[in-house]
C-alpha cells in the first residue's frame, strides 16, 4: 500500500511452487518474478492515454484521425472514432489481431461494425494506443520520424512501439519506482503451464513467452506481480499517475476497465480488468485440458483495497477471477 505522499508502505503477498507427483518443482514463481500480463497491460496504458489527453487538451470524445501515421490512409469512419471509444471497446472495431499489418488493414477497410455497438471486446482498441502514443506525446517528432524513415515503414513502426514503450517507462514506471518495465522477456520471466489435471507427470508441459515489442499496447508487458499491485496502489490512492479528476473519468467510464469484471460490492462499485493467454497445443482454437496458459486480475475495491492475480497455469478453460475475488471480498467484513 501506499501512504497519503504516494510512499510505499506495505504491501501482503505470496508465492507458490507447481511440484511433480514426486515432490520436485517444475518451477516456482514469486511475486518478483515477471510474468506476461496479458490484457491487464490495457488499463496500464489507458492510463498513459488519460494523461496525453489532458496534455493535449482533448477529451475522451475527441476524434483520433489527427493521431495516426498519416501512410496508414485510414477510413473516415476510423479517424471520427474518439478515444473515449477505443478505450471502452465501442469504435466498431472487432478485430483483434494486433500485429502493425493487421492494424493498418483494419484502419484503411472500416469498422466492422457502424452501430459501434458498447463493449465489444477486440485488442485492436488498445494496440492502436501503440502507434498513437509517440504522436500524443511529441506529434512533431513523430511526423518528423515519420516523413524521414519512409518507405522503410518496419523500421517506422518499431521506432513507434519503442517510443510507446519509453513514454510509459517515463511517465507511468519510472514515478512509482519501477525500473525498465518492457514487452519483452528476460531471464526473470515465468514460464506458462498447463496443470495437469488427473494425468501423468509427464503430460506437464510449459510454454516460453516471446517477445511482444510490435503487438503490445492491448497486452504484452513483462511484470511482476508486486509491481502491478504497487501500479494499483499509485492509481487508486495518488494523484501521481492521474489527478482525482483523471481517476474519476476513467472509473465512471470504465475506461481500461472490463465491464463484466468490474463488479458492485456490498461496499460500492469496484473495478476490474483480467488477462489471459494460452498456448493451443491440441490445435482446437480454444483453451482447454492440456493448454499451457496464463491468467491475471486486478481490482480495485471501496475502503482502500486492491487485488493483484497472477497465475501460470490454466487448468483447461479460463477461470473467472471478477466473481471469486467479488465474493472474498465482501464476506470478509466482520459487523459489529
Amino acid at each position: 500500500m501506499v501512504n497519503k505522499d504516494g510512499n510505499w508502505v506495505d504491501t501482503f503477498s505470496f508465492g507458490w511452487a507447481y511440484r511433480n507427483a514426486t515432490g520436485g518443482s517444475y518451477a516456482s514463481m514469486h511475486v518478483n518474478q515477471e510474468i506476461n500480463i496479458a490484457s491487464v497491460s490495457k488499463t496500464i496504458t489507458a492510463v498513459g492515454a488519460l494523461q496525453l489527453l489532458k496534455k493535449n487538451n482533448l477529451k475522451i470524445d475527441s476524434t483520433i484521425g489527427r493521431w495516426l501515421p498519416s501512410y496508414w490512409n485510414a477510413a473516415p469512419a476510423i479517424r471520427s472514432i474518439t478515444f473515449g471509444e477505443l478505450l471502452t471497446h465501442s469504435s466498431g472495431i472487432s478485430q483483434s489481431a494486433t500485429t502493425y499489418d493487421s492494424l493498418k488493414a483494419t484502419v484503411a477497410r472500416g469498422l466492422d461494425n457502424p452501430l459501434k455497438p458498447f463493449d465489444v471486446y477486440a485488442n485492436s482498441n488498445f494496440a492502436l494506443f501503440r502507434a498513437m502514443i509517440p504522436y500524443l506525446a511529441d506529434r512533431n517528432a513523430a511526423i518528423a520520424k515519420e516523413n524521414a524513415m519512409l518507405p522503410n515503414t518496419a523500421g517506422f513502426e518499431t521506432w513507434l512501439s519503442q517510443e510507446y514503450v519509453k513514454y510509459m517507462q517515463a511517465n507511468i514506471f519510472t514515478p512509482i519506482g519501477i525500473t525498465n518495465a518492457s514487452c519483452t522477456p528476460s531471464a526473470n520471466t515465468a514460464m506458462a503451464f498447463n496443470e495437469n489435471t488427473g494425468g501423468p507427470v509427464d503430460q506437464v508441459v510449459a510454454a516460453v513467452n516471446g517477445d511482444w515489442l510490435n503487438v503490445c499496447g492491448g497486452g504484452g508487458y513483462y511484470l511482476s506481480a508486486m509491481e502491478v499491485a504497487k501500479f494499483q496502489a499509485y492509481l487508486a490512492h495518488t494523484n501521481i499517475l492521474l489527478d482525482h479528476t483523471q481517476r474519476a473519468l476513467m472509473n465512471s467510464k470504465l475506461l481500461g476497465w472490463d465491464n463484466e469484471d468490474s463488479r458492485m460490492s456490498d461496499k460500492g462499485q469496484a473495478y476490474g480488468k483480467d488477462g489471459a493467454l494460452y498456448w493451443d497445443l491440441n490445435n482446437d482454437n480454444i483453451p482447454n485440458t492440456g493448454d499451457a496458459g496464463l491468467q491475471t486480475f486486478i481490482m480495485q475495491f471501496p475502503n482502500k483495497i486492491e487485488v493483484t492475480i497472477a497465475v501460470t497455469s490454466i487448468p483447461g478453460a479460463f477461470r473467472t477471477f471478477a466473481g471469486m475475488v467479488n465474493n472474498a471480498y465482501n464476506i470478509s467484513w466482520e459487523n459489529k
